[in-house]
């Protein structure tokens, strides 16, 4: 699918822009609900007031006690930008797609219908223009493609349906031009070969001299040529127009974009900022933010894969880390994650603190070769459960071997 008209530059965003307060900082009970003292945490769980129908997500503190050191409401500022739309096939259709990107993260999302958008210019409100505006409508121009390119292949594939249908009426009617073509061509070949069957009958019969039979045959086989030269013009003429006629077709089916800016404003919505000190296994202080309108924490992801963080871990050195990333000790369960874990067992990979007592047993097994070799190259780590369960067989084996 082609996409033309990709609104450049941003600089022309500025003519468009409005500026406003999101319909949500006006509600005062879901305001009240996210400033309560105390609320709305449970245990090591925060969820925020829902807004709407919709439930929120929570976060979860899983192996630290939480003390909340403070909360307030925040309003931070979004560029909105609508871009409209035209997809011409066969059929014309037209959407209009909004977007908002945020300054801070970058993250441009749909933007949910605002039917009560309140007109406001904060007083001493910075511009925003050059290049930070040129990233955020970049930003922007990338997720409308994305969006562009999936109803793209829908309306495609239903372009795709009305094409087959037109490929199977255009293949009947130009069956019904070959007939209609070649039907004279048929008419002169059957009289033609009546004549030459006639011809074949008077010489069984004693009829005219072979001279003349074969100056007959001559001008019929001459006809004859010119019969399948003149069905290969007909053959030719109607392969050409039927292969032009699907060329139109084709490309009257072809789905092509047309994507225009037709607005942009400048929208402050709202946001809470939490301020927590983590007690487990250290003691860490914690902001993060929680965006009400995205449904998202901002500021809180795992530090070792950078993924979003809804169930946190807190690490023995300090670090806050997914499920996946935090890897306890399997001697003695202190908590870490993957990037602090200093060794790991050699057999089946389970992290180990190094404090633990850990060594390979066979570098202690006595002077068997294998227990020098074993004592000369690099420390090797065991966890509890390989030691109980393979190093016996192990070490046994190393004295067999040893004779």
């Amino acid at each position: 699918m082609a996409t033309h008209g990709r609104p450049e530059p941003a600089q022309d965003t500025a003519g468009l822009a409005t500026s406003g307060l999101h319909p949500l900082s006006l509600n005062v009970d879901w305001a009240r609900a996210v400033l309560e003292g105390g609320a709305p945490w449970a245990g090591d769980l925060w969820q925020p007031p829902p807004v709407g129908a919709g439930d929120a997500p929570a976060v979860r503190f899983a192996n630290a006690r939480v003390r909340e050191r403070g909360r307030r409401l925040l309003h931070q500022r979004q560029v909105m930008f609508c871009f409209k739309v035209v997809y011409r096939s066969d059929e014309t259709r037209e959407q209009l797609v909004s977007l908002w990107v945020d300054p801070l993260t970058e993250a441009a999302d749909p933007v949910p219908i605002l039917p009560g958008l309140v007109d406001m210019v904060p007083e001493g409100e910075a511009p925003l223009d050059g290049y930070p505006l040129q990233r955020l409508y970049r930003r922007a121009c990338q997720r409308v493609r994305q969006a562009v390119l999936s109803r793209g292949r829908q309306l495609e594939q239903e372009a795709q349906q009305r094409l087959a249908r037109d490929m199977v009426r255009l293949e009947d009617y130009y069956a019904g031009l070959r007939e209609e073509a070649l039907e004279p061509v048929a008419r002169d070949l059957h009289r033609l070969e009546a004549a030459r069957n006639r011809q074949r009958l008077w010489r069984f019969v004693g009829g005219p001299s072979h001279k003349e039979t074969d100056a007959s045959e001559d001008a019929a086989g001459g006809e004859l040529a010119a019969l399948r030269a003149r069905v290969d013009d007909i053959l030719a003429a109607l392969a050409a127009d039927r292969q032009r006629r699907i060329q139109e077709i084709r490309a009257k089916y072809r789905v092509r974009a047309e994507v225009a800016l037709v607005g942009a404003a400048l929208v402050w919505a709202p946001r809470v900022e939490m301020r927590c000190k983590l007690l487990g296994p250290a003691a860490r202080d914690v902001v993060f933010y929680y965006d009400p309108v995205r449904s998202r924490f901002l500021d809180l992801e795992c530090e070792g894969c950078g993924a979003p963080l809804t169930e946190v871990y807190l690490c023995a050195e300090g670090d806050l880390v997914c499920a996946r990333c935090f890897a306890p000790c399997a001697g003695c369960g202190q908590a870490l994650c993957q990037r602090c874990t200093p060794c790991r067992c050699h057999l089946c990979d389970a992290p180990l603190c190094g404090r633990c007592d850990a060594a390979c047993p066979l570098a202690a097994g006595g002077g068997t070769p294998a227990a020098q070799a074993a004592a000369a190259g690099p420390r090797l780590s065991v966890c509890p459960a390989c030691r109980t369960r393979t190093c016996p067989d192990c070490v046994a084996l190393s004295q067999v071997m040893a004779g």
